[in-house]
C-alpha cells in the first residue's frame, strides 16, 4: 500500500513539473505571438516531410536495416521600422521523428522545441542594441530551457553576430524516477537560475540557385565557470537542396555540449529526402 502511495505521489509531481514547464512555454510564445497584431510581418512557414532507409543483405561489413521519417516545422516571423532602426526577428522550429531498425526496434531520432525572439534598436550604422528571449525544449518536457538576455547585435545583411552580457537562463531538468531494491521510489527534479553571457552567430542564405543553407552557434556561459567544459554550447547548420516545387533534400548536422546533460559531446549527422509545403 505505501508503494502505492509513493508511485502516486510521483505521479502528481510528474503531472505538476509538466504543468508548470507548458504554462512557461506557452506564456513565452503567447507573449511574442501578441506582436503579430501590430506589425506588418514579413513570415515565412514551411513544413519538411523527411524520410531515410537503410538495407544491408550480406553485407560484409558492419551495419544494420533501419528506416526513420521526420517532420519538422520552420517559421519566421520579421518586421523592420520604414528606416530599419528597429527589426524584430523571430524563429519558430519543432521536428519530431521516429526510426526503426531490427536490433533497437522503433525509438525517437530527434525532439526539438525552438522558439527566439529578437528585437533591435539601431545605435550606430550595423550595431543595434539587443534584448533576446529564447525557448528550448522537447515534446516530452524533459528538459527545458528559457531564456532572456541583453546586449549588442550585429546585423549586416544575413549575418547577425550578437553579445548579450546579461543573460538569465532557467532551466528544468527532469529526471525519471527509479524504485530501488527497498522499494523506494527516487525522483530528481532540476530547477535552476544562472546569470551569465549568451552569446550566437547566425547566417541563412543562398548558396546556388536551389541550394540555401543556415548556419547557427550559441554559446551561453555561466559567469564563475569554467568556460569550455561547462558552457552550453550548440551547433546547427542545414543545407537545402530544392530538387523541384515539392520535393527536397536536406543535409543536417547538429553538435551539441550541454553539461546538464551529458559530460560528452552529442552530435549527428543526416542527409534526407522527402517533401516542403510553404504554407
Amino acid at each position: 500500500m505505501f508503494f502505492l502511495i509513493k508511485k502516486r505521489i510521483f505521479a502528481v509531481l510528474n503531472v505538476f513539473f509538466m504543468i508548470k514547464t507548458k504554462i512557461l512555454i506557452f506564456s513565452f510564445l503567447l507573449l511574442n505571438s501578441g506582436f503579430l497584431f501590430c506589425f506588418d510581418w514579413i513570415i515565412d512557414q514551411k513544413v519538411l516531410i523527411q524520410f531515410e532507409e537503410m538495407l544491408y543483405n550480406n553485407w560484409e561489413g558492419t551495419g544494420s536495416n533501419y528506416v526513420s521519417g521526420s517532420v519538422r516545422f520552420i517559421g519566421s516571423y520579421n518586421n523592420m521600422s520604414d528606416d530599419s532602426t528597429f527589426k524584430l526577428i523571430n524563429n519558430v522550429e519543432a521536428a519530431i521523428g521516429t526510426a526503426y531498425n531490427s536490433t533497437d526496434k522503433w525509438m525517437t531520432q530527434e525532439d526539438k522545441i525552438s522558439a527566439n525572439s529578437s528585437a533591435n534598436q539601431k545605435l550606430l550604422d550595423n550595431f543595434y542594441f539587443n534584448g533576446t528571449a529564447d525557448l528550448k525544449s522537447r515534446f516530452d518536457l524533459s528538459s527545458t530551457y528559457l531564456l532572456a538576455a541583453l546586449g549588442i547585435n550585429f546585423i549586416s545583411g544575413d549575418l547577425s553576430i550578437q553579445n548579450n552580457p546579461i543573460t538569465l537562463r532557467s532551466s528544468f531538468i527532469r529526471t525519471e524516477g527509479t524504485f530501488d531494491f527497498g522499494g523506494n521510489f527516487r525522483i530528481k527534479l532540476e530547477n535552476s537560475i544562472e546569470f551569465g553571457n549568451y552569446f550566437k552567430i547566425a547566417w541563412k542564405g543562398n548558396l546556388d540557385t536551389n541550394i540555401t543553407a543556415a548556419v547557427k552557434l550559441e554559446n551561453f556561459y555561466k559567469y564563475g565557470q569554467a568556460f569550455l567544459k561547462e558552457s552550453f554550447w550548440n551547433l546547427e547548420t542545414m543545407t537545402s537542396f530544392q530538387i523541384n516545387k515539392l520535393i527536397s533534400s536536406h543535409l543536417i548536422i547538429n553538435a551539441l555540449y550541454d553539461a546538464k546533460q551529458s559530460k560528452k559531446l552529442q552530435a549527428f549527422e543526416k542527409i534526407t529526402i522527402g517533401f516542403t509545403w510553404k504554407i
